[in-house]
């Protein structure tokens, strides 16, 4: 007979060695081992409700002390107890049903209990049986279980989410990574290209301040020659346009003031300068020259 005091020890370990974790696996090795232990069970395994299409549902065992319980007998019985595919009608009724009490010969027990909204727990018991008053007390247990067990599921699906969550950031990161690299090379190639239009631009402008165009009426001087400049000074010709062109004089003299300037020397004469060129005949308009027929009237 257990004393009071032994009991609420046996129920104080037993709560304090359900969910303390929440990875799933080891959190249920800790909590199933301590259930066998306390209840001086030979096996256990834990199986959770599963969906598979719309409405059709199947218990998964996800864990189990042994590994592998399916060469026990009384294993093999209690599982026989839950159909392997049902409606969610029967899986109602199913649940109605727990928990469940079986005895295989002489000393060997099974028990299913509810663990409440996700699945049930398998107890294997050789010997004596589990005490009504001990299944009972464990209800509340079985329940801490089944809330550890969903803690542990949720932990599973925000790690999924934050897996799926860390790849679309690392995804999106990259693809912002290659948009700025893009926009990076870009941005240099438009300054290199605004960096060549100023250049093009200042060589244009070098050029266009290089070129000097002569326009508008020159005053000259009917004698000398002289230009005068918006000023009032008088230039010689050559100096004027010099200033106002990129034109280079050389000089030389022609043929005819050289005949003025050297006409009487020997060795000019004997090397005279060659003449200009004849001019070409004067135009005479087609209408102003005499016909054939004009020639033999005359």
């Amino acid at each position: 007979m257990v004393s009071p005091e032994e009991h609420i020890q046996f129920l104080y370990e037993l709560a304090m060695s359900t969910g303390t974790s929440l990875d799933l696996k080891k959190m249920l090795r800790q909590s199933v081992s301590t259930i066998l232990r306390k209840v001086n069970c030979s096996a256990g395994s834990v199986h959770l409700i599963r969906q598979e299409g719309e409405n059709t549902y199947f218990f998964e065992r996800v864990y189990s002390i042994p590994r592998n319980p399916e060469r026990i007998t009384k294993y093999q019985v209690a599982l026989a107890s839950i159909p392997e595919r049902m409606t969610s009608i029967e899986l109602a009724e199913a649940r109605e049903e727990l928990p469940i009490h079986g005895q295989i010969g002489y000393g060997r027990f099974y028990h299913i209990a509810e663990l409440p909204g996700i699945g049930a727990l398998i107890l294997l018991k050789n010997g004596k049986d589990i005490a009504p008053a001990v299944l009972k007390s464990l209800a509340p247990m079985f329940a801490r279980l089944a809330d550890a067990i969903i803690a542990c599921l949720q932990n599973e699906e925000l790690q999924r989410h934050r897996v799926n969550l860390e790849e679309l950031v690392a995804a999106k990161s990259q693809e912002l990574l290659k948009k700025y690299q893009l926009l990076e090379m870009e941005i240099r190639e438009r300054k290199r290209a605004e960096k060549d239009k100023e250049a093009l631009i200042d060589e244009l402008q070098e050029a266009l301040a290089s070129v000097k165009t002569l326009k508008g009426m020159l005053p000259i001087c009917a004698n000398c020659k002289n230009i005068r400049d918006d000023r009032g000074y008088w230039n010689a010709i050559e100096v004027y346009i010099g200033k106002h062109s990129d034109t280079l004089f050389s000089h030389c003299i022609c043929p005819k003031c050289a005949e003025e300037l050297y006409g009487n020397e020997e060795w000019f004469k004997k090397n005279p300068p060659r003449p200009n060129p004849p001019e070409d005949p004067p135009y005479r308009e087609a209408s102003q020259a005499p016909s054939r027929r004009q020639k033999e009237i005359r």
